[in-house]
């Protein structure tokens, strides 16, 4: 590597270690609030003031307080990369988000109920009545969720590599 090519070398590997600090749909979520409070800044810059009008602005506009809330966390994780100090988030703001979140509790999908256990025997005796392979596999899976209180997301991370066998089966 020459003394040219060090810098860009090294800024690519900088560049490639702040995209993994966050898993890839979290990136996502924090581009698309980051986008939102951008386009209401529209210039200006973002004060502790702004950031509470655009609370009151989304608020107003029908969103649900998860989807608002999820500026807080995009703009602390800017503000880390970037070494901006005092945060914008600061406890004052925090503080309205709670008052948002009580006001807005029925909006969005809210919390979806869990399977009961015999939903899951139901549901995993019905995938595998065939003896297919992907029947077998979506019946393990639903029970492996189910026992293991796993997330979508955790669950498609499983790995043939990640399951032994037991001397009790």
């Amino acid at each position: 590597m020459t003394a040219l090519t060090a810098p860009v070398a090294l800024a690519e590997q900088v560049r490639r270690l702040r995209a993994a600090t966050l898993a890839p749909n979290t990136a996502k979520s924090y581009q698309h609030a980051l986008a939102r409070f951008d386009a209401f800044l529209d210039g200006h810059p973002a004060t502790e003031k702004a950031l509470e009008a655009f609370l009151a602005h989304e608020h107003a506009r029908g969103i649900a307080p998860g989807s608002i809330a999820i500026v807080l966390p995009a703009i602390r994780h800017l503000e880390r990369e970037y070494g901006r100090s005092p945060s914008v988030v600061t406890e004052r703001i925090r503080t309205r988000l709670k008052a948002l979140k009580r006001e807005g509790r029925e909006r969005g999908r809210g919390q979806v109920k869990g399977l009961s256990r015999k939903a899951v025997k139901r549901l995993a005796h019905a995938a595998q009545q065939g003896q297919t392979l992907a029947g077998l596999r979506d019946a393990a899976l639903l029970r492996v969720m189910s026992d293991a209180l796993l997330r979508h997301g955790e669950a498609v991370a499983i790995d043939c590599e990640h399951i032994t066998a037991e001397r009790d089966g």
